[in-house]
């Protein structure tokens, strides 16, 4: 079920690969030995991915799999490969063939299609020697194959690239004599897997040149682990052991790592070679095995090049092996690890107290310097923030008699513009009191000129009286508040500064029930709304103007609405207005303290005063405060 599932998804990546690509892309088909998402598979696969997608972004790359997981189902692995490469044939040819996974690569050159034998192929994840497929007519449990040299025995392939590992049975065997001069006999442990049989029939080929041994070979297709560990137990003290691979027994199922373990628990005292690493860190004593590591990048790189530079092809690259020793059973079996080969790889090697706390050493020093250097920067820092903490405060007690002049001059000219205020007031009170005598007495030719000393004088008045307002808030005057009805303030306020309205202009007053009071500062509130309608007068000498009384009840506010339709306000001076000493048109009566006025007398009883920004047909002004 598992290879239909493979071969159904490998179909649809082709027929997706088909459909999106053009007559001038390059082909490169993938075969691998195993599911792609086996974790060696898939990080070559993820390598080879992003390098050749770095290079050649729009490339058609198509990965198929043979599922070579039992050795069992050997004699049908060409068959599967004939099955895949049957979808490409003609125009969908693969320009070139990557073969990941020894099985793989040995089932592809068991092939006679002269084909297959044309098209370029690059292999990764293999060794160098590998075995021909067997005929049906073979047992795979019986089969025991010749093995073959990939670099001398498949010159009528085109094999035009590749990384092969290469193992060596000689190394093996120099340095079993060197720490083990004693040995008679060699056990070959090989499992149940492709991989086993190939190493096995290499094994037996390799030594022809080792006439003096009678070897011993544990097979994984004939022996299960309880076999195994029966026959290690009854091993000579004489016997080393080679071990070439074990992760499959006669049972076909894959071994836990502890199946390792408890071979090697079985015969202590018997040292274990390994050709392979398997047994490193637990079993083996020590040998030469490949360098193991990814080939997916240099693949990449190879078959970009290999496609663009004129197809020239290179030979498969063997990667050299290296010697690996455990440390730990060097000393159980009292070998001097000097004996080793000085380029040899040794695991579970004891390290110095430094080598060993190397990272939490260092990082006791950096904390230490650290440390010391804060604490003379902090010493430094404590020095330079005394001196200017000393600074600070002469310079702070400096500001403080500043401001203490700044409010005595403050008080000073508050108390004179209040008492020049009442002292201007009272001439100001006479001069209005007998134009309006004079007024009612003179001739209709002089009538005109008491009105201008009338009106002048009332707004000369007005201005003393706003100043008187404006400098009691600043003093902080307490404010008296009591009940008074809201229509009473209003009707008070227009009385004030009906002397600035036009014949020309109507008023409306719209007020609430006489019912409805606040308790406020008649005197503020009055100053406050009598400016407003005052400036309304001023500025709509035609037209109408409406004041609207309301109490709001969550929360609890009168709003008193002034609207006009004057020239109005422009949007960006609709709060500049309310500055003190600032007027929009220069040439126009007044002081600029009317809006400023009402801005202090909102702020001062908790209120608000604003110009309504969304009214266009004028100006309209909206105050509230609390009523209660």
């Amino acid at each position: 079920m598992r290879y239909i599932l493979s071969v159904i998804i490998s179909l649809l990546m082709v027929a997706n690969a088909w459909a999106s690509a053009s007559d001038d892309e390059k082909l490169i088909l993938i075969i691998t030995s195993y599911n792609p998402d086996m974790r060696s598979m898939q990080i070559n696969l993820d390598e080879f991915n992003e390098v050749f997608k770095q290079r050649q972004p729009d490339a058609r790359v198509v990965i198929e799999s043979l599922d070579c997981t039992y050795l069992k189902d050997a004699n049908t692995w060409g068959d599967r490969l004939r099955a895949i490469m049957s979808k490409y044939e003609g125009s969908q040819q693969p320009d070139i063939i990557l073969l990941f996974g020894q099985e793989a690569w040995s089932t592809y050159l068991s092939q006679d299609d002269p084909r297959l034998k044309r098209i370029p192929v690059m292999a990764g994840m293999i060794s160098r020697n590998t075995v021909s497929l067997p005929p049906d007519s073979i047992n795979p449990e019986t089969w025991n194959p010749a093995t073959k040299d990939i670099r001398i025995d498949f010159t009528d392939f085109n094999i035009v690239g590749g990384y092969a590992y290469e193992y060596s049975l000689k190394d093996n065997i120099d340095m079993m004599r060197k720490l083990f001069p004693g040995v008679k006999d060699i056990l070959f442990l090989t499992d149940n897997t492709f991989g086993g049989v190939n190493m096995q029939a290499w094994i037996k080929r390799e030594l022809s040149k080792y006439p003096e041994y009678a070897p011993i070979f544990l097979d994984g297709r004939h022996s299960t682990v309880d076999d195994a560990r029966k026959k290690i137990e009854s091993l000579s003290p004489s016997t080393a052991i080679f071990c070439g691979t074990w992760r499959v027994d006669k049972s076909g199922e894959f071994l836990l790592g502890n199946a390792i373990t408890m071979l090697g628990k079985a015969n202590p005292s018997i040292p274990v070679m390994t050709l392979s690493s398997v047994g490193m860190g637990s079993w083996a004593v020590g040998g030469f095995t490949p360098q193991y590591r990814t080939f997916g990048g240099n693949l990449a790189h190879d078959c970009f090049n290999y496609l663009k530079d004129s197809l020239t092809a290179s030979p498969i690259t063997i990667i050299p092996g290296q010697y690996i020793f455990d440390h730990n059973r060097l000393k159980d079996f009292g070998i001097d690890s000097a004996k080793v080969p000085e380029t040899a790889n040794i695991i579970n090697q004891p390290t110095s107290l430094y080598e060993q706390y190397k990272a939490e050493i260092w990082f006791a020093i950096i904390v230490v310097a650290v440390l010391a250097l804060a604490l003379i920067v902090s010493l430094v820092q404590l020095a330079r923030i005394n001196k200017l903490k000393r600074a600070i405060e002469e310079e702070r007690n400096k500001v403080i008699e500043a401001m203490r002049q700044v409010e005595q001059v403050s008080l000073l000219k508050t108390k004179f513009i209040q008492n020049m205020s009442h002292e201007i007031r009272t001439p100001l009170n006479a001069i209005v009191g007998f134009a309006q005598v004079l007024s009612g007495s003179l001739d209709e030719s002089l009538q005109t000129y008491a009105d201008v000393i009338t009106n002048n004088s009332d707004d000369l008045l007005k201005m003393v009286n706003d100043i008187i307002v404006i400098s009691d808030i600043d003093a902080g005057k307490a404010i008296e508040k009591k009940r008074i009805p809201l229509n009473s303030l209003c009707n008070t306020a227009y009385s004030n500064a009906e002397f600035k309205k036009s014949p020309n202009t109507s008023f409306r007053f719209q007020p609430v029930s006489d019912r409805d009071t606040v308790f406020t500062s008649q005197h503020l509130v009055e100053a406050a709304i009598t400016n407003i309608l005052h400036n309304a007068f001023k500025f709509t000498p035609r037209g109408s103007i409406v004041m609207k009384c309301e109490i709001s009840e969550e929360p609890k506010l009168a709003i008193i609405t002034v609207t006009d339709n004057g020239p109005g306000i422009p949007r960006d001076k609709q709060e500049w207005v309310f500055e003190r000493f600032t007027k929009i048109n220069e040439f126009k009566q007044g002081a600029g303290v009317g809006l400023a006025l009402c801005r202090a007398v909102a702020q001062a009883i908790g209120g608000s005063v604003k110009i309504d920004p969304t009214y266009t047909d004028g100006c309209r002004v909206i105050f509230s405060f609390p009523c209660e």
